[in-house]
C-alpha cells in the first residue's frame, strides 16, 4: 500500500450499522491505484451533488421571489 493511500482524509458515512466497517475492509485490500480512483469518483460525486443542491436551491429562491405567499 502506498503512502498517500495510509495518509488519505477519512469522511464520515451515514448508514447502516456495520455498512462502514465492511466497506473499509473491501477498500483496504485494494492497491493503492485503485483506492485512488474511488477516492477521485466520490470527489466527483460530492462535486455533482454539491451543484445539484444548489441548482435546486436557486430554483426554489425563484420560486419564492415570484410567489411571496407560499
Amino acid at each position: 500500500m502506498c503512502r498517500d493511500c495510509e495518509t488519505s482524509k477519512k469522511t464520515k458515512r451515514d448508514g447502516v450499522p456495520g455498512d462502514q466497517f465492511a466497506w473499509n475492509l473491501v477498500v483496504r485490500k485494494l492497491d493503492c491505484r485503485s483506492q485512488m480512483k474511488i477516492a477521485q469518483q466520490n470527489r466527483h460525486l460530492a462535486e455533482v451533488v454539491d451543484n445539484n443542491a444548489t441548482h435546486e436551491l436557486q430554483k426554489y429562491r425563484r420560486r419564492l421571489q415570484e410567489n411571496k405567499y407560499i
